[in-house]
């Protein structure tokens, strides 16, 4: 039932149109201050609330608090009291809390003066389709925000695109609107049919997806993964295209990378593909070959079919495939066996493919076949045996794969030097153990040889050794004499050194003699006179008599006196001429003695000289000696030396002739 606010007043014409849309519709009223007047049954139901609880409270009540407390909400009545009417979605507060979405008209109230009295609200909830249109919105700005669209009329022109397509193509939006999708594409596809028949498509309301090869504003390749979408208008007819790209550019060209790299392994090496249980599921062309069988020999067929038996039943086998299930990739060389029952050697990698989960969902096999390197290296292996063996004769006649052909040749060609080597080593050899044998002899010889020279040098230097003291003696006697000649020397250079002062001493005695002879020349002269005149003086005493008798008796006294002296003075003056004479006969003997002495002193100064040489002589050859003799001794030790060194010549030569018989027994040992 609804309640008018003014009771008092009598109904009109209008009135039951009212009272009908009030119990179909959302309708409420307020004062001018959004108090609430009344409610009808729909709004009360939309809002959660009866109409008790919600009459004489305020507007507000259906509003969060941020809303009821904002400037906007208090213009919002301001302009309703102010006669504007407003109308729009409004979010608003169900009791529960909920936020719901009602699409309202606020309509003032105003009575016959014109003047607003009141607002009456009409609303209709429309919050499935308002949260529809914002969930719809929400997912177009996530698109815009991750993926790159662009709009285009039917005619594929340019209407819109975002920031994402922008930066991703290079282009600015001033660029590429209105010009046409073409403009992304390479000139070859623009007049392709299937690029018409594309757009045809779009304008018949058909939907496109697909990657794409798109040209970039620098001539650069974008790789896409795009939908084309139809939008239709409310008669079904399509107003334009939008389209939805992801970048997969990066992904694309390691895809391609990867492509390209498996087209290359495809065409180069056996690939094969199991369940993890080892069915197989698929293989290419080249894995056919090698095993002898066709695809469809194969499909669905058990990986145990390409093993021996003996594998197949073993615990390794089975540990083989725990171990690929398990996610361990395997690889090394394995043995097969192909169709035909030949054996089939294979350099394979088993590599488990995971899922998300970490789960083998299956295993991928490469494999390349190595049998030809395989039956290569058996001839090699078998060769070398035989050639261990001491078989020259050995030969590779087949023609091998790769660089293994050149190895046979070379291996062949080695073969044929070594055994025109041993040849000529067997042949070397005999001449060589001859020789050896020659030269054993001779050594043998030689050493003997040695041995007698080196006794006699050990004789020699015995002798030697002998002499060598013996001149030693010498030398230290003539030494000593040389001594002692050199004391004679000197001794006899002192005497005539005396004899000269002793005759230089007589001669002074001479000289002093006949000094002394003069003197008692003089004497006897003084002696004569003085007798001269003691005699005068007697006749003078004689004279004077008896007066004079004792002057004449000193006259005679003198004279007496003068007679002694006169003999004394004889006698002297003999004494000295015999003196004189002795000295005269000992200045001569003096000089014959200095003389001698002079002779002596010559002789004993020759033969000091030659004591002196003979000493020089005989101490330059006790060195001469001392350097035979050690000369001898070296001479001896190196006899010695090469009498050791001829031995071991000779056990040399003994070990080489055992060498060279073995050297031969060696080379005797390969077959020629």
């Amino acid at each position: 039932m609804f309640h008018f606010r003014q009771s008092k007043i009598a109904p009109t014409p209008h009135d039951a149109p009212i009272a009908a849309l009030s119990r179909s519709m959302a309708v409420v009223w307020f004062d001018l201050e959004g108090t609430i007047s009344d409610a009808s049954e729909p709004f009360c139901k939309t809002m959660g609330y009866t109409r008790d609880e919600i009459v004489g409270h305020h507007h507000s009540m259906f509003l969060f608090p941020q809303d009821a407390n904002s400037a906007v909400y208090r213009q919002f009545w301001s302009e309703l009291a102010g006669g504007q009417a407003q109308q729009r979605t409004f979010a608003r507060r169900h009791k529960s809390g909920d936020r719901l979405f009602i699409e309202a008209s606020y309509v003032p109230i105003c009575d016959a003066d014109g003047t607003v009295t009141g607002v009456v609200k009409v609303a209709t909830d429309v919050t499935k389709s308002a949260t529809d249109a914002s969930r719809a919105t929400s997912i177009i700005t996530a698109i815009h925000r991750s993926t790159a669209v662009i709009e285009f009329t039917c005619d594929g022109y340019i209407t819109a695109a975002n920031d994402n397509f922008l930066n991703l193509m290079g282009y600015t939006l001033d660029e590429v609107r209105a010009k046409h999708h073409s403009i992304f594409i390479h000139d070859d596809e623009k007049n392709d049919p299937s690029y018409v028949a594309f757009w045809d498509k779009l304008k018949a309301g058909i939907f496109q997806e697909s990657e794409f090869t798109r040209r970039a504003k620098d001539g650069s390749d974008i790789y896409i993964r795009a939908s084309y979408n139809p939008i239709f208008n409310s008669n079904g007819d399509v107003q334009g295209i939008v389209k939805i790209a992801t970048d997969i550019t990066d992904e694309t060209v390691r895809r391609l990378d990867i492509a390209g790299q498996m087209a290359a392994i495809d065409r180069s090496e056996g690939i094969i593909e199991f369940s993890p249980e080892g069915i197989i599921l698929q293989a290419n062309t080249n894995f056919q070959n090698a095993m002898g069988y066709t695809e469809a020999e194969i499909l669905g067929k058990h990986h145990s079919m390409f093993v021996t038996a003996q594998e197949r039943d073993s615990a390794d086998y089975a540990a083989f495939w725990k171990s690929l299930n398990d996610g361990d990739f395997q690889t090394r060389e394995f043995h097969r066996v192909a169709k035909d029952g030949h054996d089939v050697f294979i350099h394979a990698t088993y590599n488990p493919i995971l899922n998300s989960k970490g789960r083998v969902t299956k295993v991928v096999k490469f494999a390349t076949d190595v049998t030809p390197q395989k039956t290569a290296i058996n001839e090699f292996q078998n060769a070398v045996a035989r050639l261990r063996d001491g078989d020259l004769t050995v030969h590779l006649p087949h023609e091998m794969p790769g660089e293994l052909e050149h190895l046979r040749n070379d291996f062949n060609d080695t073969i044929k030097r070594l055994s025109t080597l041993i040849s000529q080593i067997t042949v070397g050899t005999g001449h060589m153990h001859n020789e050896v044998e020659s030269i054993a002899a001779s050594s043998t010889n030689l050493g003997q040889r040695t041995e007698r020279q080196a006794a006699a040098l050990v004789q020699t230097a015995s002798a030697i050794t002998e002499m060598t003291e013996s001149v030693d003696m010498a030398a230290k006697r003539a030494k000593d004499s040389a001594e002692t000649a050199s004391r004679a020397h000197t001794r006899s250079s002192e005497g005539k050194h005396l004899v000269d002062q002793t005759v230089k001493a007589m001669a002074d005695i001479e000289t002093s003699s006949q000094a002394i002879s003069k003197i008692t020349s003089v004497i006897d002269d003084i002696a004569f006179q003085t007798n001269l005149l003691a005699l005068n003086a007697g006749v003078e005493a004689a004279r004077a008599g008896e007066s004079g008798r004792g002057f004449a008796v000193v006259a005679s006294e003198v004279r007496a006196l003068a007679q002694r002296s006169s003999d004394a003075a004889r006698e002297i003056a003999r004494l000295i001429e015999t003196s004189g004479k002795q000295v005269e006969s000992g200045v001569g003997l003096a000089n014959e003695s200095g003389a001698a002495l002079t002779d002596i002193e010559s002789l004993i100064t020759a033969v000091n000289t030659l004591v002196q040489d003979i000493a020089t002589s005989a101490s330059e050859q006790s060195i001469g000696l001392s350097e035979i003799n050690a000369s001898v001794h070296q001479l001896d030790q190196v006899t010695q030396q090469n009498a050791a060194m001829f031995e071991e010549s000779s056990a040399a030569v003994t070990v080489l002739t055992q060498q060279a018989r073995t050297l031969n027994d060696e080379a005797n040992y390969f077959r020629l």
